[in-house]
């Protein structure tokens, strides 16, 4: 009789336990299910922010680069003297040490005769078909990537990352009266990107693959260099306009979660090249 109650309780145990199992586990599996959710938003919005952010960076430090040759213009020495005085040559040289980055900044006259220019390169050679002259005797000027064109040569840098390349700053010299009298433009390596964008990928960031491209007007990738387009266009249209990451597939690979921000230029020195960040 004993031995029957017993295995009655067990049986009793058993069965409470087997139910007790059976309500904990899909509580246990909602909570992973939702830890899980709000990890992915997390990541969501952080890649979000980060294309943000990389993309406020640019914007803000091309527009430095535009008020500085503009400061350049402004220069009494600049502005009112021989543009190929000791003074103009001397500001030039000035401004490249302080940004080396630069390289290279000149000075031309009204027909785009080179006058100054830093390490004398292209003095007396005319610049006048160069958009950066043309289009800064009117107004500032921010020019998209391009190769190195009269420079290619005289720079002799090195073609590990392919052909040298700059994005070009430029403005209009005008003296007293405010008629123009010449250009100040400016080139800046195109390693320019590869510093800031690196400044942002930090150890952390590295481990989790997290990578940043930078993609122009026509959806074209400039930053890194030599890559080939491994997204949709229509998905990129679509994450730009998603206040956090969505997930996309990329070319040859799974859906990554990928975000897009355009440099807002809006309020700025600088003119709207239609450059966005993506962040995967």
């Amino acid at each position: 009789m004993e031995s029957n109650t017993w295995r009655a309780d067990r049986f009793w145990r058993d069965a409470l336990t087997a139910s007790a199992v059976l309500l904990v586990l899909p509580l246990g599996f909602l909570f992973l299910s939702n830890y899980e959710e709000k990890h992915i938003a997390s990541q969501a919005q952080h890649i979000k922010n980060l294309s943000m952010q990389v993309a406020s960076a640019l914007a803000t430090d091309m527009t430095t680069r535009q008020l500085e040759v503009g400061a350049l213009a402004e220069l009494p020495e600049i502005k009112s003297g021989p543009l190929n005085s000791d003074k103009v040559q001397l500001a030039l040289i000035q401004a490249q040490n302080s940004y080396p980055l630069y390289s290279w900044i000149g000075v031309a006259d009204i027909k785009g005769k080179i006058h100054a220019a830093t390490k004398g390169m292209l003095l007396g050679q005319s610049v006048s078909s160069r958009p950066w002259f043309e289009q800064a005797l009117s107004r500032p000027y921010t020019g998209d990537l391009h190769e190195a064109k009269l420079l290619a040569d005289l720079l002799n840098a090195p073609l590990a990352d392919g052909p040298l390349r700059f994005i070009d700053f430029a403005a209009p010299i005008k003296d007293a009266e405010g008629n123009t009298r010449g250009v100040i433009g400016a080139h800046v390596y195109w390693r320019w990107a590869d510093n800031l964008v690196g400044s942002f990928l930090s150890n952390s960031l590295k481990r989790d693959q997290i990578e940043i491209w930078l993609l122009n007007r026509d959806f074209d990738i400039i930053f890194p260099n030599n890559f080939r387009q491994p997204f949709d266009v229509k998905d990129l249209a679509s994450i730009e306009r998603s206040p956090s990451a969505q997930l996309i597939q990329r070319v040859g690979k799974g859906p990554y979660l990928s975000a897009a921000s355009r440099l807002d230029t809006s309020g700025r020195e600088i003119a709207n090249l239609g450059w966005r960040v993506v962040v995967t």
